[in-house]
């Protein structure tokens, strides 16, 4: 080998790694439903890179709840790794034939197929239900999910999320239904 495809083949491999480390997908968000406890509220939502095999999902939360006769925020940043195929609708195909998925990380398990409406009317076909539940080797479990994966949103596809958050303040355990509302422009 030429000491010139040498220094060819170093500078391909370096851009490659650069790009794959540099990843993350577009934000969407989703506004959260009010009900007699949640006054108002969103999540943002979107994948970043760890390595070839994995993803990070992020699920940016923040939203205002009423305790007696005064408003709290809550707001956090629920981070969980997962396998990339899962990024994918051929990964929620093999999920859908596998059933569950499980590793030291997560358990991601396949409920279905369903049609889902979001609160704004629109109807998206053909969607996957599935629980995140991430694994915590400390047994302080602080949330978990169940989401609405749909080919037709973009970017994670995720077009409902049930976020159930565990250890608020004055309120113990809580879940917050969400919907898509669009991506986030970047700046």
């Amino acid at each position: 080998m030429t000491r010139l495809s040498v220094v060819f083949i170093s500078l391909f491999s370096l851009i490659s790694i650069s790009l794959v480390a540099g990843f993350q997908s577009e934000k969407i968000l989703h506004t959260l439903r009010k009900d007699g406890i949640v006054r108002e509220g969103n999540m943002k939502i979107y994948y970043s890179d760890v390595d070839v095999d994995n993803v990070k999902v992020h699920i940016d939360y923040r939203f205002v709840y009423r305790i007696l006769f005064s408003n709290k925020v809550k707001q956090g940043v629920e981070v969980e790794t997962i396998p990339r195929k899962y990024t994918t609708l051929d990964g929620f195909l093999d999920l859908e034939r596998e059933g569950e998925f499980r590793n030291k990380d997560v358990i991601m398990s396949h409920f279905g197929r369903i049609d889902y409406t979001a609160k704004n009317g629109r109807t998206y076909y053909d969607c996957h239900k599935v629980k995140l539940i991430p694994v915590r080797t400390d047994k302080k479990m602080t949330w978990d999910a169940l989401f609405t994966y749909c080919p037709e949103v973009p970017s994670v596809g995720w077009a409902h999320v049930a976020l159930t958050i565990k250890r608020i303040p004055f309120l113990g355990s809580k879940t917050v239904y969400s919907d898509y509302q669009g991506v986030i422009a970047k700046k």
